[in-house]
């Protein structure tokens, strides 16, 4: 599964604005549902493809994704989603900042 996620990495990275709308909301339902999973190293993979993939979201989803996702910081949640969420924040600021900020001001962030 990790491995298959790193290569989704290597593939959204540079083409991502190749898929098609269904394939990038699966893609998208995929790896937020990946972000509560059981273990660290399939979280972190997850939480590395969103975080390339934020670049090539539409103005919409990308609010929702930056908003229901990255900036959720419900302290009801469970330790994994907080994780999950919290890595994926990280690897979207790393690699498509103005993206978040675009959406988030500094201060959610």
């Amino acid at each position: 599964r990790d491995t298959m996620l790193q290569a989704l990495r290597c593939v959204i990275k540079p083409a991502g604005d190749k898929m098609s709308e269904d394939v990038r909301k699966s893609v998208v339902s995929t790896l937020t549902s990946l972000l509560n999973h059981e273990e660290d190293s399939t979280r972190l993979c997850a939480a590395g493809v969103l975080g390339v993939t934020i670049s090539w979201l539409p103005p919409d989803e990308l609010k929702a994704v930056v908003t229901q996702q990255l900036l959720d910081d419900n302290e009801n949640n469970n330790w994994t989603i907080r994780h999950g969420r919290s890595a994926a924040l990280f690897s979207s600021l790393k690699s498509a900042p103005s993206h978040v900020l675009n959406v988030a001001n500094i201060d959610q962030v």
